[in-house]
């Protein structure tokens, strides 16, 4: 990694009393990326420096081969000097960028009024914001030009190779080459795939509102409410939900995937509550229970679509044609599984064009999620010194399905199929002994 001395990360905030029980805060700050990468040799892509020697300890998985004390009889692979060997002619390549990727960051910002209220109640509505810059995007630099589309058919056409009897792996050692590979900028390679070209950029804007019963009484309880949005030309995606890396579909033009990011939510809500129950407290048995309770409640993730055919231009990604409607079907997500959304509101594009869709759709999204937790527990006295301590744990305790995203691919047959879901009730009870 390179070092960067110019990234500069200003703080600044502050506060104000504008009556006894009411105050305004703000603040605005710049925050870097920490730093990530790969440094091991082999997540580089196939490197020509990189020769591994596989060892065969055994042929039918029973009798050993080749034992630890002579693993490689007939010696190690040794690194080739040959040109085609080390440029890795005519494969595809992954070239991981540098000098670029310690200075990823975003700036935040935020104004919030807090009113205290009689009862130890306090009520806060807050703005907050946030850009991303220089954010990592995923590109495959040797994609053909777009405007080469208009050779429609043309491109299939072969002709001679010119890499023929130096490239000795692929469809580059082959005597003849498509005239849309030889039109490519890197006409010797297949894809040259980058993962975190630091091109890409976010924006987002929320509001939240936030209810808070301090404690007392034995009872203290929460209700946050945040309607945000967030718009990014690059994969904002939700690891195990939204776990699809949409590719650039037109490298010649990031303007074209600005769109919702996948991992935006528009409306959350999340409610606490605990409560020490009051009834017969100096009873040992019935009294001094404790019981606590969370719910999130959220939309879905925006749904990105991919499409079969192919726009000619070695593209990562095809997209599908939207025929002018919206595809968003209301009602309960059990009741519209194997049609999730209006499949009929898509079209496979002609040969040779990109898809008309956004990069995620701007009025359709996956299931919502609806998830309560609740807990139960006491302490028993034994003794001074000893204590039984009881704990009962409902997860999901309503058994709410979250549903997993719809298939997203524009003619495979389980378009707008939901075929999964995940986080079922989960019951746990614990106890221990504590002194």
């Amino acid at each position: 990694m390179d070092n960067v001395w110019t990234n500069f990360g200003p703080r600044a905030g502050f506060a104000f009393r504008i009556a006894p029980r009411l105050v305004a805060r703000g603040g605005y700050g710049i925050f870097y990326s920490p730093v990530f990468g790969y440094t091991a040799p082999n997540s580089f892509g196939t490197s020509g420096a990189l020769i591994t020697t596989p060892w065969v300890a055994s042929l039918d998985g029973l009798r050993p081969l080749n034992y630890l004390s002579n693993p490689f009889p007939g010696g190690a692979l040794r690194k080739s000097n040959d040109p085609v060997d080390v440029t890795q002619m005519g494969l595809g390549v992954i070239a991981m960028d540098r000098r670029n990727v310690n200075d990823i960051y975003t700036q935040q910002w935020n104004f919030n009024l807090q009113q205290e209220l009689p009862g130890n109640v306090l009520i806060e509505a807050a703005y907050a914001g946030n850009k991303g810059v220089r954010l990592p995007v995923g590109i495959n630099w040797n994609q053909l030009d777009p405007r080469f589309q208009s050779l429609g058919s043309a491109l299939a056409d072969l002709l001679p190779n010119p890499f023929f009897g130096i490239v000795r792996e692929g469809s580059l050692a082959q005597r003849t080459v498509t005239r849309g590979q030889l039109l490519r900028p890197y006409p010797h390679y297949g894809g040259v795939q980058t993962y975190m070209q630091n091109m890409g950029s976010s924006i987002y804007h929320s509001f939240t509102l936030k209810v808070e019963k301090r404690l007392s009484r034995g009872f203290l309880g929460q209700i946050a409410y945040t309607n945000g949005k967030l718009i990014d030309n690059g994969s904002g995606r939700v690891v195990n939900i939204t776990d699809f890396v949409p590719p650039v579909q037109n490298a010649y033009d990031l303007r074209s995937e600005r769109s919702i990011s996948e991992g935006d939510v528009s409306q959350r809500l999340v409610l606490f509550g605990s409560w020490d129950v009051p009834w017969a407290r100096r009873n040992r048995v019935i009294g001094g229970w404790s019981l606590s309770a969370w719910g999130t409640f959220h939309t879905g993730f925006p749904i990105g679509l991919i499409s079969s055919g192919s726009p000619g231009v070695f593209s990562a990604v095809t997209r599908p044609n939207s025929v002018g409607r919206s595809a968003n079907k209301t009602g309960p997500t059990q009741s519209r599984l194997n049609e999730y959304f209006d499949t009929t509101a898509f079209r496979i594009p002609e040969p040779f064009s990109f898809g008309n869709t956004a990069r995620t759709l701007p009025d359709t999204r996956g299931p919502g999620r609806a998830h309560v937790d609740v807990t139960l527990h006491k302490d028993f006295r034994i003794t001074e010194r000893f204590k039984f301590r009881f704990r009962a744990e409902a997860y999901n305790a309503a058994n709410t399905p979250f549903f997993d995203m719809p298939a997203d691919n524009r003619g495979a047959a389980n378009f707008g199929v939901i075929s999964s879901a995940r986080l079922q009730r989960t019951v746990q009870v614990s106890s221990r002994l504590v002194w």
